[in-house]
């Protein structure tokens, strides 16, 4: 005390969480005889005492994560080095490994950021895992991360084992405590207070107390969250069966209510609820798989068929889906026609919205064998629609209009306001594939009128898309522009970024003529954004309509590098594989022509097709392509580039 009372000092008390009553003492005391004394604790929990200003350390910025993963992991440095010796070599590799080799780079990186956000950015862990290079591939590392117990030498013993650091956390909890936190070991990315109460027995008592030990991160959302490494750590605690199962029938509830919700006012606030929630979604259908649950993973994400589509993220809804589809096959499957129908045609739907699909008809095919076949014609009925929209596109002719005529009779037997607005605007594009303009403006006006009466927000940003559409097809560049704007404009005021990124795509498509700078500076700015949303045909629309404006600007360099972009661009429409594949064939070479013809075979729909075919008339060296896109319906090219 004598030496620190007129000193200048700074004491450092280090992991006081462990005997945080005797820190907390030891601390008061020489605070208070020592004036020019500054005491920087480091704990778990405060320590509670008159003067303290607790400073939240937060995980590194994922950027710097990765540049200090990468510092630490001599094995990545020495594959990012193999990796640009190679990419060096480019050009006199074949087209295949050129592409090979690209996504070898994409690959890569993808897999030391996803290990970092599994790590949750801790420089300590982070350190520990990249140390593992040395022993084990990225891919290997990700699969053990409950077992980096072997730290550098330097490091205190503690440090040794990831597991130890939270070993003496959990020994200091009470019995409700360790309870609680493990059941919060089920949600990801956090939750509400009400669902933690609901699916693991929370009280306020025991969150406040989890939260000053710092295993519980209270946000400022609202939400409450375990940092990953905690998660799992918590997940070993205890059985976590019984609060899976609990969170399960949370979640289906959860969706039920945000269904029904879909088309009232309250849609905005229900598709935040459901971003929110998503990686809880992603959490529980992954558990009801691994269980063999089949028909409650099948009603869970039929629910939020139109969930996925209105936020953009069809290829994984379809993809979910299609896994719930596949689980509740392998099982008894009496009496749930109704929620079978229901996921089969969303999983459809999205299947051929996003080209995630290689045969999205049959699911839809299934739709309708069930709808002759079933008891529960009530439950079928409603996913008809939606089988009515993917005709459209890939069952062109008499079948499309079989489609239409079975919709209209379920119509007919039952009153359903939204779902009617839904095939005006099925019968919307049905009349721009048959020539007839007039009525697919006229129906997608209906349709608009509907979704503007009830205030659906999303179904606003829809219709203004389609009559745009049937606009620009009929000529009418103008009113075509003022639709695409009021979608763009509403879009930007909800929760649909995929969707106002088609929007903008339509207006560049309108700038490539009109004002080209400011077209490549949107066409730019969407690339960026539809790889953050992982959107990946608004990602090859986008890059196609630069390569365009390259083309046009006699920058072939660049345009070749957008097509390229644009044909290695996975689920995406076969559409946007054509129109790239044609283009470098027409600037880089014949290599390319298998390419756009195996891309155009897989083109069912007649008015893609005759976009297509419009958007070729300039291209050298196509004629046979031309000639297998001709006989179809007279079009723009707007249907094949956005």
């Amino acid at each position: 005390l004598a030496y620190l009372r007129e000193r200048e000092v700074l004491l450092v008390l280090d992991n006081c969480e462990h005997v945080v009553d005797d820190a907390a003492e030891a601390a008061e005391l020489l605070l208070g005889r020592c004036p020019r004394l500054t005491v920087l604790a480091t704990s778990r929990e405060p320590l509670n005492i008159a003067g303290e200003r607790p400073v939240p350390l937060a995980p590194l910025a994922l950027p710097d994560a990765i540049r200090l993963f990468r510092d630490r992991a001599p094995a990545v440095r020495d594959a990012d080095a193999a990796v640009g010796r190679l990419c060096a070599r480019l050009d006199a590799l074949p087209l295949v490994l050129e592409l090979a080799a690209a996504r070898s780079v994409r690959d890569a990186d993808a897999a030391v950021g996803r290990l970092c956000a599994r790590l949750d950015a801790l420089p300590l862990v982070l350190e520990l895992a990249a140390a593992g290079t040395r022993l084990f591939s990225l891919g290997e590392i990700e699969s053990r991360l409950d077992d980096l117990a072997n730290a550098a030498r330097r490091a205190p013993a503690r440090h040794h084992s990831v597991r130890a650091l939270l070993d003496w956390s959990h020994a200091l909890l009470s019995d409700a405590e360790r309870r609680v936190f493990a059941g919060l070991s089920v949600f990801r990315d956090g939750c509400t207070f009400a669902d933690a109460e609901r699916v693991c027995g929370a009280t306020t008592g025991v969150m406040a107390a989890l939260v000053d030990k710092s295993l519980v991160v209270a946000g400022h959302d609202g939400r409450f969250r375990l940092l990953e490494t905690v998660r799992g750590y918590a997940a070993s605690t205890m059985d976590t069966s019984a609060f899976c199962d609990r969170h399960a029938e949370v979640r289906i509830a959860f969706a039920q209510e945000v269904y029904a919700g879909l088309s009232s006012p309250r849609q905005q606030e229900l598709l935040a609820g459901f971003l929110a929630e998503l990686p809880n979604v992603r959490a529980v259908t992954a558990w009801l798989l691994q269980r063999g649950d089949g028909p409650r993973a099948l009603r869970l994400q039929g629910l939020l068929g139109y969930l996925w589509y209105v936020c953009g993220r069809e290829a994984e809804g379809a993809r979910w889906l299609g896994r719930a589809i596949d689980c509740f096959d392998a099982g008894p499957r009496s009496g749930c026609d109704g929620p079978l129908a229901v996921a089969l045609a969303w999983h459809s739907y999205l299947g051929r919205a996003s080209g995630a699909l290689a045969d999205p008809w049959r699911p839809a095919d299934r739709v309708r064998t069930l709808y002759r076949t079933t008891a529960d014609r009530d439950g079928v009925r409603i996913a008809l629609p939606a089988i009515a929209a993917v005709a459209v596109h890939l069952r062109p002719g008499a079948e499309s209009r079989a489609c239409l005529d079975e919709a209209e009779a379920v119509m007919a037997e039952f009153e359903h306001p939204w779902l009617r607005a839904i095939l005006d605007a099925v019968w919307s594009e049905q009349h721009r594939r048959d020539g007839d303009l007039e009525a697919a403006v006229a129906a997608a006006e209906a349709n608009l009128r509907y979704f503007e009466g009830i205030d659906d927000r999303f179904g606003v940003v829809f219709s203004h898309l389609r009559l745009g559409d049937a606009e620009e097809h009929a000529g009418h560049r103008s009113r075509a522009r003022e639709r695409w704007a009021r979608a763009r404009d509403v879009a930007r005021t909800g929760h649909a970024p995929v969707k106002r990124g088609y929007a903008e795509l339509r207006l560049a498509y309108l700038d490539l003529d009109d004002d080209p700078p400011a077209a490549v500076a949107v066409l730019d700015r969407i690339r960026a954004e539809a790889a953050e949303l992982a959107a990946a045909d608004l990602g090859a629309a986008a890059a196609n309509l630069l390569g365009l404006a390259h083309v046009r600007r006699r920058d072939e360099t660049a345009a070749v590098t957008c097509f390229r972009e644009a044909v290695a661009a996975e689920r995406a429409l076969p559409v946007r594989a054509a129109v790239a594949a044609a283009h470098l064939t027409a600037l880089a070479g014949p290599r390319w022509k298998p390419p756009a013809e195996q891309a155009v075979a897989r083109i069912p729909d007649p008015l893609h097709r005759a976009a297509l075919g419009v958007l070729l008339q300039d291209l050298t060296g196509l004629d046979d392509l031309r000639q297998a896109l001709s006989g179809g319906p007279a079009g723009t090219p707007l249907a094949a580039l956005v």
